[in-house]
């Protein structure tokens, strides 16, 4: 802002100058002699907004100064207008040269970025796990986890923004009931469990859904077969749990 109100006064300053000569109110051979030398405060304001700007978004500033340096050169008869223009061509053949160069840098360094990326979300997002207990947290990105623990325990899943797949069909739990506690928000969550599992839901809704798509035997009295407790919340999401055999499930 500080650079666009003192370029304005710049020209402001040129304008007034120019007016009071077409009024004759000021003698012409020295207002003249002041004008020879307006290029320069161009020059000037380009620096300062370098300056101010930390020499960030350069380029307006840039070519400022570029052009009020040859104007400047040129009222000054240091340089002659016939070489202005070879000149000019010669500096926007190596812009060109430059911009393209810095194109296919920039866009190599951006593919490279971007697979680095993909290589890390695609380890993050798919993980194969024999531990009893498990805990995944997810914000804003998604997570595919399979867990074939023998003796699955249950743990917690917390998924905010984004999505969470459990694969449990190659699990087994070996001291009923494993629980697992989640908590869902503005997320989806899907969870894939063996076909003889019994499945007891206890997750809360808050403007979200969850579907037991399940076809364990249900029984709110019995835990004589390997028994999922399912707790927690689903806030503005979504969770669906069913029952899949392995090869399914792949």
């Amino acid at each position: 802002m500080k650079g666009r109100i003192f370029f304005g006064i710049l020209v402001v300053i040129v304008g007034a100058l120019l007016l009071l000569m077409a009024l004759d109110l000021v003698p012409i051979d020295g207002i003249g002699e002041l004008l020879l030398y307006i290029p320069s405060l161009f020059i000037l304001w380009g620096l300062y907004h370098l300056v101010v700007n930390k020499f960030k978004r350069a380029a307006g500033p840039i070519v400022t100064i570029a052009v009020a340096t040859i104007v400047q050169l040129v009222l000054l008869d240091i340089l002659r207008w016939a070489y202005v223009w070879p000149i000019a061509i010669i500096l926007v053949g190596v812009a060109i040269i430059a911009g393209g160069a810095g194109y296919h840098s920039r866009r190599r360094r951006r593919q490279e970025k971007r697979q680095r990326r993909e290589r890390r979300q695609a380890q993050a997002a798919s993980r194969t796990s024999a531990e009893g207990d498990l805990d995944i947290s997810v914000t804003m990105s998604e997570a595919n986890e399979r867990n074939s623990s023998q003796e699955f325990k249950g743990g917690d899943i917390t998924c905010v923004m984004g999505t969470v797949k459990l694969d449990l069909t190659e699990a087994e739990i070996a001291e009923p009931p494993a629980q697992i506690h989640v908590d869902i928000v503005m997320a989806g969550l899907e969870i894939l469990v063996p076909e003889h599992w019994i499945v007891r839901n206890d997750i809360s809704r808050t403007m979200g859904e969850v579907e037991d798509h399940t076809t364990g035997r249900k029984s709110a009295d019995t835990d004589d077969g390997p028994t999922l407790i399912l707790r927690g919340s689903v806030v503005m999401g979504h969770a669906t749990i069913q029952s899949a055999s392995p090869a399914v499930a792949d």
